[in-house]
């Protein structure tokens, strides 16, 4: 344990020497998130909520919500600063901070139900030519490879489940599972 634990400290300091990284939250050497704003962003995280009554175009006039949506926490310090350098900058190595806080997320809104499809909005085209990767597909497979959402299936919109299905036969579908309606919308999208 110990030879591994010195193998370990001796690649960081290799690593911090050349291709140096500081916090994206603080500024402070040798991480990309550091061991206090990453304690902090997991604060910012620790209890999911209903965010709809922030978004009036999710209620109708008179209140009602017309789309339940859970925010992970809110926009504001470390969380928005660790999004804006995954998202913008290349920090990919956030994925393994931010992806637990999707995954509370996710079972904050769903619960442990089993019969339901989480189905992610793709980025637009010049996005992910500008990224190279699509967020939230990579928080949703760094979840999935650590088993963070047993029960629930994940499809991916851009993917043809067959050769020969388009995307316009597959979404609609796709909605129909998560409806529960699988029967007649899925045979009036194959028409």
């Amino acid at each position: 344990m110990r030879f591994a634990q010195a193998l370990d400290d001796a690649v960081t300091e290799l690593l911090a020497i050349l291709a140096p990284v500081e916090c994206v939250c603080c500024g402070a050497e040798d991480s990309a998130l550091c061991g206090a704003c990453a304690r902090q962003l997991r604060l910012l995280c620790k209890r999911p909520f209903r965010a709809e009554g922030q978004a009036p175009a999710l209620l109708t006039v008179d209140g009602a919500v017309l789309l339940p949506v859970v925010a992970a926490g809110h926009y504001r310090d470390e969380l928005a600063q660790v999004l804006l350098s995954f998202k913008h900058l290349g920090q990919g190595q956030l994925a393994s901070t931010l992806a637990p806080a999707l995954g509370k997320a996710i079972r904050a809104a769903v619960g442990y139900r089993v019969d339901i499809c989480v189905v992610p909005v793709p980025s637009s085209n010049a996005a992910f030519r500008r990224r190279g990767f699509s967020p939230v597909h990579l928080l949703l497979g760094h979840l999935l490879r650590r088993g963070a959402l047993p029960g629930l299936e994940v499809e991916d919109a851009l993917k043809k489940v067959r050769p020969g299905i388009a995307l316009q036969a597959l979404v609609p579908a796709m909605l129909a599972r998560f409806l529960g309606v699988a029967d007649s919308i899925a045979g009036n999208a194959s028409r």
